[in-house]
């Protein structure tokens, strides 16, 4: 799914409809500047160059030999900047730019070893030497020097930072705690593939792959209706009025023909028909009654989202957690993260966007929260009359809880907590017990298990959940949306050249492609 986003950055960076400018005059007091380091690797020596910036495409042809040595400083507003950098062998980018000022054909720029996505915060008065760590897929940019160093280049263009962002725009309790849960789950993760306290990450501004709906792949052998079993929230399916149990009976004005492909592909075909923000309209049956969902197709986009999370505190369970978000890198790579966990990702960030638009807050965000104990057991379920009297039926466990290093498993039912009962149907009658836990303490669960009655026990122990920073560039959307234009799926670049072209194809491979049923 990297590659996807990569495509889709290059895509917003080719067309020629820009939403904003990428260019300011310089100033003094508010310029910082940036070099590529060359860097050589098994006797080959490459270059770096900047091809885009916060979505716009800055490609430089005027300075090709100044790149081509290294020598090249890149102007850039004071803030935070989103670049789009490619990485060459020295010989192939000098041979693309034998005139300085000449254009690549489409054939040469797909000699680029590689392109990557980064975000820099720059300070003015700074220069920052940049280079990239090896040749391949897992290559990172780095810092190598951050000097004091004037910027003087007076009457220069230079790249204009991204907006100011909201700072600490407050969430939902509900939302609140699942993003807490999730930037857990993601410092798991970075913690299992690197030796660093802390980490940083940058997911890049992309279209949603999911159009919205899961199918009922049993409701009918000839495929002449689909069937809806789930809506994913905050899908563009969801936007067009899907419920479950809808039946979709015709495409636009055109009745479903028998197929015997997935329910999934025959929702795709029509899709990569339909031109961005032109009609899309499905005649479905809902109860019995004919019903047409009509609207203009627009793609959820996900907003382009960094976070840093701070993992250099080890605290005892007995001391208070930090207040304190250390200092991180000026650079932040582009670094994939799991499927899974990268759908969980996406579908809570789109839940983000949306609580804060309909509040208003169309602005960018900046949440930064600190290093605290998880206060929740980690336990969902419903009080119930089981055979054994009151208790609390589990219907999921939050990994890593305290719930779940005792060994409770979704299913289980418990009957008491270190031997006192639950004795009334309301949910404080579980809560009031566990928070009397403390940490380090001795404590035994009564349980129903396969109906029979059991005890676990362990030592009580919190879960610390990390401190982090999270940017959401909500303009990232209104830059991709308008990029796209009103052309069909099939036909995004498709007179612009053979890089395009493969890129269009890269991105409809995306959308298409959707493993929970489209």
């Amino acid at each position: 799914m990297n590659i996807v986003y990569k495509k889709v950055g290059q895509v917003i960076l080719l067309t020629s409809t820009m939403v904003c400018t990428s260019i300011v005059e310089a100033n003094n007091s508010t310029c910082a500047t940036v070099s590529f380091i060359p860097t050589e690797i098994n006797n080959d020596s490459y270059i770096a160059t900047i091809i885009g910036n916060n979505g716009v495409s800055v490609r430089d042809y005027k300075h090709s030999r100044a790149i081509a040595k290294g020598e090249y400083e890149y102007s850039l507003a004071e803030g935070s900047h989103t670049l789009l950098v490619e990485q060459w062998r020295s010989g192939h980018y000098r041979r693309a730019f034998r005139k300085t000022g000449r254009q690549m054909k489409s054939s040469e720029k797909l000699a680029a070893i590689q392109t990557k996505t980064i975000q820099i915060d720059v300070e003015a008065g700074h220069h920052y030497d940049l280079e990239f760590s090896t040749n391949d897929q897992t290559a990172k940019v780095i810092v190598k020097s951050d000097i004091l160093s004037k910027c003087t280049t007076t009457g220069k263009k230079l790249f204009a930072a991204k907006a100011n962002a909201n700072n600490n725009v407050s969430l939902p309790e509900s939302l609140e705690y699942r993003l807490r849960r999730l930037m857990f789950k993601l410092n798991q993760h970075h913690k299992s593939i690197a030796k660093n306290s802390q980490f940083g990450n940058l997911v890049p501004v992309k279209l949603n792959n999911y159009f919205g709906l899961v199918f009922d792949k049993n409701h009918s052998t000839q495929n002449q209706s689909l069937r809806v079993l789930t809506v994913l929230p905050n899908s563009f399916a969801h936007k067009l009025g899907f419920i479950s149990g809808d039946v979709i009976t015709e495409f636009g004005q055109s009745p479903i023909k028998a197929s015997v492909n997935a329910p999934s592909t025959i929702l795709n075909n029509y899709l990569n028909e339909l031109y961005f923000q032109g009609d899309i309209s499905m005649k479905i049956s809902r109860d019995g009654q004919a019903m047409l969902l009509k609207n203009k197709y627009i793609p959820v986009v996900i907003p382009e989202v960094s976070y840093n999370i701070d993992n250099t505190l080890s605290i005892a369970s007995n001391q208070k957690a930090s207040t304190k978000l250390k200092a991180y890198n000026p650079v932040i790579n582009s670094t994939s993260i799991p499927s899974s966990l990268g759908f969980e990702f996406d579908q809570l960030i789109l839940e983000i966007d949306d609580y804060y638009r309909q509040n208003n807050v169309n602005n960018s965000v900046t949440i930064t929260r600190k290093t605290i104990w998880d206060g929740r057991y980690g336990i969902q379920g419903d009080m119930i009359e089981s055979t054994q009297g009151v208790g609390f039926k589990i219907l999921n466990v939050n990994n890593s809880s305290p719930a779940s290093l005792i060994g409770l498993a979704k299913g289980d039912i418990v009957l008491a907590v270190n031997h006192q009962k639950l004795t009334e149907l309301k949910i404080n009658n579980i809560t009031s017990k566990l928070e009397q836990l403390q940490p380090q303490d001795n404590y035994t669960l009564t349980i129903l298990r396969d109906n029979k009655v059991v005890e676990v026990a362990d030592v009580f122990q919190r879960t610390l959940l990390p401190g982090f920073n999270l940017n959401l560039d909500f303009e990232s959307v209104s830059i991709v949306q308008s990029a796209l234009g009103d052309r069909r799926l099939v036909d995004i670049n498709k007179t612009t050249g053979e890089i395009e072209r493969w890129i269009k194809n890269d991105i409809r491979r995306a959308i298409g492609h959707d493993p929970l049923g489209t």
